[in-house]
C-alpha cells in the first residue's frame, strides 16, 4: 500500500464504514493499495469524537486460499480501532500511536514489525 493518499482512494473513508476486497469478492479495490496479487485486505476508518483521523488497514496475502479471512482481519483492526480511540479519549494531548502506548504502559514491543496489527492486538490484549 502506498504511504499517503487522497481521501477518495479509500472506500472505507469514502463510506465511513469498514471495507474488504479480496479474490472473488465483488467489491471495489481501493486505489491505495499497490499489491493486487491474490491478496484480500480489510480497511477500518479511525475516528474519534466525530473526526476522521485516517485508516487502518489489514492485508491477508493467502485469501484465495483462506475462506475466513475476512472475519478473523476485521476482529484484530476493530479491536486495535477500538483501543486507539479509547487512548485518544483517556490521553487527548498525548501521542496515541501504538508504540507510544506501549511506552506509556511499559508494554515490550520489541518484536513488534512493521505490518505487526497481529502482534499490536497481542500486546494490547
Amino acid at each position: 500500500s502506498v504511504g499517503q493518499f487522497a481521501p477518495e482512494d479509500c472506500w472505507a473513508l469514502r463510506r465511513g464504514q469498514e471495507h474488504a476486497a479480496g479474490p472473488g469478492m465483488l467489491t471495489p479495490r481501493c486505489n491505495h493499495i499497490s499489491e493486487n496479487d491474490g491478496r484480500g485486505y480489510v480497511c477500518v476508518p479511525l475516528a474519534a469524537q466525530g473526526e476522521t483521523l485516517g485508516i487502518v488497514h489489514l492485508c491477508e496475502p493467502n485469501a484465495a486460499d483462506r475462506p475466513d479471512w475476512v472475519s478473523q482481519r476485521q476482529q484484530v483492526l476493530r479491536g486495535v480501532v477500538d483501543t486507539l480511540a479509547l487512548a485518544r479519549r483517556k490521553h487527548p494531548m498525548g501521542p496515541n500511536s501504538l508504540d507510544a502506548l506501549c511506552r506509556r504502559y511499559g508494554i515490550d514491543n520489541t518484536r513488534r514489525t512493521k505490518h505487526g496489527a497481529l502482534l499490536d492486538s497481542e500486546l494490547l490484549a
